[in-house]
């Protein structure tokens, strides 16, 4: 009989910001080089993209464009040209490395993600008004 407690699985947590390919360049300029175009402070956008704690950032082209970037805790991450973000962990403990997925969404990807679009068009209010739990899968 085969031990299920010695077998990786991965977890995956997501989500969607209204976003198009435009600004798929801006995620990738943050995520790679801490850089922007945008009227932003620099060194706190440096600081928010160090915290991603990225080890590995490509844009890669699939049915849709997207960023995959990797973690030094080996979070996978793609970014999608619509929006979408995904993250994913290989992990024994599934409810230890949902918990750390969580945690890296709210204290490093979100920040980093709402400061870079702080400047952008508002979000319409349909939306700006949805409460929504991050589901792990």
């Amino acid at each position: 009989m085969e031990n299920n407690e010695d077998k990786l699985m991965k977890i995956y947590f997501g989500g969607w910001y209204q976003r198009t390919t435009l600004h798929l360049t801006e995620v990738f300029n943050m995520m790679n080089s801490g850089s922007s175009y945008l009227n932003l402070n620099k060194e706190k956008l440096k600081r928010l993209s160090e915290g991603l704690d990225l080890v590995e950032v490509s844009r890669e082209v699939g049915y849709l464009e997207f960023i995959r970037a990797k973690t030094k805790d080996g979070v996978v991450i793609r970014y999608y040209e619509d929006g979408l973000y995904v993250m994913e962990k290989e992990a024994k403990d599934v409810a230890g490395e949902s918990e750390v997925l969580e945690k890296y969404y709210k204290e490093r990807f979100e920040p980093a993600i709402n400061y870079l679009f702080s400047l952008g068009a508002p979000t319409p209010k349909e939306l700006a008004n949805i409460k929504s739990k991050h589901q792990v899968a």
